[in-house]
């Protein structure tokens, strides 16, 4: 008796299951052809929901192609950089470029073209600057800029080199001399240049990840300091004030 409940049941199972896995092919299989239909609309959505990403987190500190190369180039000091940046706050409504003009509004056009607003506070004089993102970190201006003196046009790149903390601000000092300031987190990529023991940081991002290195597993750190821009440092080379002390969780050590 229990047998033939458990075989009834069995069959009754796998029919339902063949009903269900029928109506996922089916429901598959239409999706498929609705983007076989509208390939542009999807990848004008997509477009629109990076653009949107990229307009949250335009802040920062941003400087022309020109001297992001010199600096890598140079790979000394430079403690005047964030003064030759163009700086731009949207909470508190500021465009920077050596003059300070106020940031009007800043959207999103039909187009899906990030557009800031800029201007002068008691004054309808304004301009508008289409911003045009490469990557997250690289963009260039458009617009009616002529005679404002910020740069434009898709030979003038610009390269963020410090924006907001992506986690809570941790202080750190260097505990090696020579350390290099890394562009990205990785062995592969430029250096801005190098810290030494003793130096003064601040922790602004971490690598979701630990990096394996000779044996050793430990987080890459983004660091904000006074001579260069923001860059990545392993954290290996950085005692921490608070929080993991740099470790990969000290779990994630390699084996």
């Amino acid at each position: 008796m229990n047998t033939g409940i458990t075989a009834a049941g069995f069959y009754a199972d796998r029919n339902i299951f063949s009903i269900i896995r029928g109506g996922q092919q089916e429901f598959l299989s239409r999706w498929r052809f609705i983007y076989m239909q509208n390939k542009s609309f999807f990848f004008l959505l997509v477009f629109a929901v990076v653009s949107i990403l990229y307009a949250q987190d335009v802040d920062g500190n941003w400087i022309d192609q020109s001297l992001y190369e010199k600096i890598l180039e140079k790979k000394e000091p430079v403690p005047w950089i964030k003064r030759a940046c163009i700086f731009i706050d949207q909470q508190h409504h500021e465009f920077y470029d050596g003059r300070s003009w106020l940031l009007k509004d800043i959207y999103t056009d039909d187009r899906s073209q990030l557009i800031f607003v800029i201007g002068i506070e008691n004054n309808e004089w304004e301009r508008k600057i289409i911003c045009t993102f490469i990557d997250n970190d690289t963009v260039f201006f458009e617009g009616d800029l002529k005679g404002t003196g910020i740069p434009y046009g898709k030979e003038n790149l610009l390269y963020r080199i410090s924006g907001p903390a992506k986690i809570p601000i941790q202080n750190a000092v260097l505990n090696d001399s020579r350390v290099r300031l890394r562009v990205k987190p990785n062995l592969s990529c430029d250096t801005w240049g190098f810290l030494n023991k003793g130096d003064k940081v601040k922790i602004k991002d971490k690598s979701e990840e630990p990096f394996i290195i000779d044996g050793e597993s430990w987080y890459w750190y983004k660091v904000e300091t006074d001579d260069y821009p923001d860059g990545w440092v392993y954290g290996k080379y950085l005692d921490i004030e608070e929080g993991n002390e740099g470790k990969a969780d000290k779990g994630a050590q390699a084996f």
